[in-house]
């Protein structure tokens, strides 16, 4: 059918591309007043401007966009800026540029999902993961559940597991350490070198892109260090005590 239709000689018109109909078949017309621009009409009549460029030796078709949402105007626009960016070795072809936006939305998801799991859920993999192989797990695991989950019916302190992971603050870890603190020292040193511990994993398993106590110690928050021949919590190889 493109035989039969003949575009202006000075090149396609905005009206001339509204009068354009659907046939039986696709077809393709080439713009006279713009070299490289084609416009295909498919059996369903959408239109759509497009061009061949050779990326890196081989041929490709590129999309430009879609009459009327794409003026004929941009769309003269665009051809010649991808002419540019193809001769300067910036331009992606469709497929590339596809695959681009995809790996773009699945991080974009990623980063959203990471976003809102809280810290109970990754307390949660810690203690599966890290707690359960240490000898008194059990005691471990009472600890964290009480005094991050908030478990037991005497428990009035911060509840930090319900916290979104990438939320939790400095500010958030030393209220809940100080609240801890009031009720017993010895406690509050093993925990906080507890939370020391799982900042950690959680950076090393890209839960977290930082720890938020990295640098606050057991002084800043006042916690009295428990002398050398007792039994502290000790971050490299924890130790729970009753």
């Amino acid at each position: 059918m493109s035989k039969s239709i003949l575009p202006p000689k000075s090149g396609f018109t905005s009206t001339f591309i509204n009068k354009l109909k659907q046939s039986d078949k696709p077809y393709e017309l080439s713009d006279p007043g713009c070299k490289g621009l084609r416009l295909k009409v498919s059996k369903a009549g959408s239109k759509i401007f497009l061009t061949t460029l050779y990326i890196q030796e081989k041929r490709h078709i590129i999309t430009l966009g879609h009459f009327p949402d794409t003026s004929l105007a941009n769309a003269r626009s665009l051809l010649l800026e991808k002419k540019a960016a193809n001769k300067n070795g910036n331009l992606v072809t469709d497929r590339e540029r596809k695959a681009q936006e995809l790996a773009a939305s699945v991080e974009r998801e990623a980063r959203l999902a990471a976003e809102t799991i809280t810290m109970g859920v990754v307390l949660e993999g810690f203690m599966d993961t890290v707690i359960s192989t240490r000898r008194k797990s059990d005691t471990a695991v009472n600890r964290i559940r009480y005094n991050f989950f908030g478990e037991g019916k005497k428990h009035t302190g911060i509840v930090l597991s319900d916290l979104p992971i990438r939320e939790v603050t400095q500010d958030h870890i030393k209220s809940h350490i100080l609240s801890v603190k009031v009720r017993a020292n010895s406690l509050a040193n093993s925990l906080f070198a507890l939370l020391k511990q799982f900042f950690k994993w959680a950076t090393n398993n890209n839960y977290i892109d930082s720890s938020p106590i990295a640098y606050l110690t057991a002084k800043d928050l006042g916690i009295i260090i428990i002398a050398k021949g007792d039994r502290a919590l000790d971050i490299s190889n924890p130790v729970f005590n009753v």
